[in-house]
């Protein structure tokens, strides 16, 4: 399992490759001879656009799709779903997740859990608990959402931590971030006044994004929106970001089935008998949206590299959902 992850700076140091190709010959290396006629068809290498090309594709790109012709768009999708179990009696909300057999993504699972407890348990600070689907329907999906949040956030932050195994003991780990496109830090005012508008306002999450050094990033020129659900899901929560230009990527968070039974825990949580008599588990589902807007004079290199960190961030999300 993979614990102690955060963010972090890393720096990786790369030894230049030696001036000659080694040559073995029986135990020992020597440096190949140099060739005494010059190469006529040198080997083509694959070029590959450094930052600063990807800039200025993209924004060549603006500004070509206004006086293109349209095309359909390219569209991604997924769908994840999650078991969240809920006590309206004594004691927290969201009994604690301790799965005797680990799943494959039991850290990133775990850390899930972890913090929309932390948060709902927050968001009720001084509240009582709601009673009502409706309104247990809100604080789940919006503890949800913000996940979503701050896990893409993480996702585009480089990551060091350490791996356990009970064979081979302890070892480092280090994960780069994901490579977004343009990429710029959106501003932290700007989080705070969405935050603020929802349940998440309550906790001391907006406090957090006043203070911490943390970035989130987004391609530029992208907007971060909080809202509900524009696209027939009545009840559902969006997290959604984009530049309408190129692209739209909308997180749609909506419970799509309740186990209204009471008594009923998913497997991996523990609690007390009292407490499982006071709990129903909600599923709640995840749909991720990409969009891109294409034309004529899209450039492909800017279409790759949204479709890339696309799918970075589908994949990774899928291991706090996905056993």
């Amino acid at each position: 399992m993979i614990v102690g992850i955060g963010f972090g700076s890393l720096l990786f140091h790369f030894r230049p490759s030696p001036p000659g190709q080694l040559v073995h010959s029986g135990n020992q290396s020597t440096p190949s001879e140099t060739p005494s006629q010059p190469v006529t068809n040198p080997i083509q290498l694959p070029h590959f656009p450094t930052p600063d090309e990807i800039a200025e594709a993209i924004k060549r790109n603006e500004r070509v799709v206004q006086t293109s012709t349209p095309l359909s768009p390219l569209i991604k999708e997924k769908l994840f779903s999650v078991l969240i179990p809920f006590n309206d009696g004594e004691g927290d909300p969201i009994p604690q997740y301790r799965p005797k057999n680990e799943p494959a993504h039991f850290a990133s699972m775990a850390l899930f859990y972890v913090r929309i407890s932390q948060w709902a348990k927050s968001a009720l600070d001084g509240r009582d608990k709601p009673k009502s689907v409706e309104d247990i329907d809100t604080l789940l999906q919006e503890v949800v959402r913000y996940h979503v949040f701050v896990a893409c956030g993480e996702l585009q932050s480089d990551r060091s931590g350490f791996e356990w195994n009970y064979k081979t003991g302890m070892k480092p780990i280090a994960i780069p971030a994901l490579a977004t496109p343009n990429r710029i830090d959106y501003p932290p005012k700007a989080i705070i006044e969405n935050l603020s508008k929802t349940l998440m306002g309550r906790t001391s999450e907006i406090d957090y994004w006043k203070k911490t050094t943390d970035k989130f990033s987004v391609p530029a020129g992208s907007t971060v929106r909080f809202m509900t659900s524009k696209e027939g899901n009545p009840g559902a929560y969006d997290l959604q970001i984009s530049n309408p230009a190129i692209y739209t990527l909308t997180f749609t968070v909506q419970r799509t089935l309740l186990l209204n039974n009471y008594g009923f825990l998913p497997t991996g949580f523990e609690a007390d008998a009292d407490t499982i008599k006071h709990t129903r588990t909600f599923n709640i589902a995840i749909k991720g949206k990409f969009e891109f807007k294409r034309t004529t004079g899209t450039d492909p290199i800017v279409q790759e590299q949204y479709i890339q960190w696309t799918d970075g961030l589908f994949n990774g999300l899928g291991k706090y959902f996905e056993e």
